[in-house]
């Protein structure tokens, strides 16, 4: 048998807005490291362009 003494006042409510926040900071996370890793791929293409193409001119 569960006895909780807290009052009502006290106990944690664990929200609907929890699973969306934390879901919504997950995607935002993703979204930041997916961009992070694209414009550093873009700069390794424009670096290795330059060395390759327009360095032997």
């Amino acid at each position: 048998m569960k006895c909780n003494l807290l009052p009502l006042g006290y106990r944690q409510h664990h929200g609907l807005w929890q699973r969306p926040a934390c879901l919504g900071l997950l995607l935002m996370l993703t979204v930041c490291l997916g961009a992070g890793l694209f414009f550093q791929y873009q700069l390794h293409r424009e670096k290795a362009y330059y060395t390759d193409c327009l360095y032997p001119l």
